[in-house]
């Protein structure tokens, strides 16, 4: 079943839609939807299983226009996007088996504690 986000005009997605009867076709989505809501908002194809445009967008992704893919909010101010749209850390998260979590007040890692507080 398709799903359409919908983009406003700073390439954030406002919501996600699903539509019955609709082919897997930004066009027709867009045609029906923009009909439907009277907008003239932009609406994009996207797949429950992330296999379309990168990922399954939620409100408050943004929609990269040039590479045609969906980007998740930056989750801390000094992470940095790459080249594959994705997320880093300006710290590798730490291969010692351990459990982590951001501090962003330190730019670190910090192991997480059970029942401890977080950062």
């Amino acid at each position: 079943m398709p799903y359409f986000a919908r983009i406003n005009d700073q390439n954030i997605v406002t919501f996600v839609e699903r539509v019955v009867g609709i082919a897997d076709v930004d066009a027709e989505g867009e045609a029906f939807l923009r009909a439907l809501y009277g907008t003239t908002d932009r609406f994009r194809f996207c797949k429950y299983d992330g296999t379309v445009r990168k990922q399954y967008p939620s409100e408050g992704f943004s929609f990269d226009e040039a590479a045609d893919v969906f980007v998740a909010p930056r989750p801390y101010p000094s992470w940095m996007l790459d080249d594959n749209f994705d997320w880093q850390a300006p710290v590798p998260y730490p291969q010692d088996g351990k459990k982590y979590v951001w501090d962003e007040a330190t730019l670190g890692w910090v192991e997480f504690q059970t029942g401890g507080s977080l950062p």
